[in-house]
């Protein structure tokens, strides 16, 4: 759980920087003690070979020794804890996309499940969201919506910037704010400068009508 005793921030602090705080502390605080039920069998005989999902699982336990190793160093050495925050959420990051990889080569037996993108991996690992063949204990984190939905959200004006706000509306904020990011991603990958043509609002459509949830990133690669 963030602890915002333990932060140093500037006075006074930005509005965009209180704004993405706010969001970092809902999540914080949505997923303690979050817990995830499979609702099928996983098969204990795998087909392939489980060499490489032991490397997997090993390199997951070697990138969450490493976390927790700078944690503690950053506890005690708070100029050590302002050049590790910078790397701290890749590393986290790294951390639940390979537990993803390795889910998903569990649930298909199939090796190449573990040399997933990290699109396919999110993306496979919502479809199970959505389909209920997953579930966690906190509903906030069962949300699927499309991106017109999300996109469609209003908040009340300073809604953002404020620290006491319903999980709910936070929660919404949070996909509106994903949702912008991974439009402005995915226009920069597909070189979309404007959406005159049939061609360019058919792919925004598109977008609209896909579907994403607080695992999603921005790179639609």
């Amino acid at each position: 759980m963030v602890n915002l005793d333990e932060i140093e921030i500037i006075s006074p602090m930005p509005k965009d920087f209180r704004t993405h705080l706010n969001y970092v502390l809902c999540a914080s605080n949505l997923s303690k003690d979050l817990n995830l039920k499979l609702n099928f069998k996983i098969n204990s005989k795998l087909s392939f070979d489980k060499k490489e999902l032991s490397n997997k699982v090993r390199l997951i336990e070697l990138i969450k020794e490493s976390i927790d190793e700078e944690h503690k160093k950053a506890i005690k050495e708070k100029d050590f804890a302002k050049i590790c925050s910078m790397w701290i959420p890749v590393k986290s990051y790294y951390l639940i996309f390979n537990m993803l990889l390795v889910l998903c080569a569990l649930i298909n037996d199939e090796k190449e499940n573990l040399k997933y993108s990290h699109a396919k991996a999110i993306g496979n690992f919502r479809t199970m969201i959505k389909n209920k063949n997953i579930l966690f204990n906190n509903n906030n984190f069962n949300l699927v919506l499309s991106c017109k939905d999300a996109n469609d959200f209003v908040s009340k004006s300073g809604d953002t910037l404020r620290e006491e706000i319903d999980d709910d509306t936070r929660v919404k904020s949070v996909l509106k704010k994903l949702c912008k990011y991974k439009f402005e991603d995915f226009c920069r990958y597909k070189c979309l400068k404007d959406f005159r043509s049939n061609e360019r609002k058919k792919q925004r459509k598109s977008f609209l009508n896909s579907f994403f949830s607080l695992f999603d990133n921005a790179n639609p690669l």
